[in-house]
């Protein structure tokens, strides 16, 4: 779905660049359909890295396009580094972003959505980053770190005891 987004993307701002963290099994599809679509320059694909959220501040904008997800430590990481989120509106996302306050949520499986959600953030970077202010302000006071690990602890506890 980002690929498709891209290629709408790439129309108004030609010199924009993805940067996708992460390998896994599809990659060799991934790398086809970029060059079917004359995208692969505007593809950055390191693989894995360890610690990621190390690259997060000095993104534009970061996108969790998923299909089916929980809650990602990459939206949580992403949000607490202060940046601008586009995220589709699937399992626990919708529970961190508010829609056009702390991020932009859009339907899964909307390539169309997920654009013109990154053209809105790009076009306007003031906006982009009162969007980053927000979440961070929102992670901090929703999730901090001594509290996230307290929590998962009793949930770990009460599950064993159950058990």
């Amino acid at each position: 779905d980002l690929v498709l987004a891209a290629a709408q993307l790439v129309k108004i701002f030609p010199g924009i660049r993805f940067v996708m963290i992460g390998d896994g099994e599809d990659r060799s599809v991934l790398e086809r359909l970029l060059k079917r679509l004359g995208l692969r320059s505007n593809f950055i694909l390191p693989g894995w890295k360890p610690q990621p959220e190390v690259y997060l501040p000095v993104f534009d904008a970061v996108v969790v396009p998923s299909r089916w997800e929980a809650l990602p430590y990459v939206l949580l990481d992403a949000m607490a580094a202060g940046c601008a989120v586009v995220a589709t509106t699937v399992g626990g996302m919708t529970d961190a972003i508010k829609d056009d306050i702390s991020g932009l949520l859009v339907e899964p499986r909307s390539p169309t959505a997920l654009a013109g959600a990154l053209n809105r953030m790009l076009s306007d970077p003031l906006f982009a980053r009162r969007l980053g202010t927000n979440a961070r302000d929102w992670v901090t006071n929703n999730y901090p770190l001594a509290g996230m690990l307290q929590r998962i602890e009793k949930l770990y506890l009460n599950g064993m005891t159950q058990a």
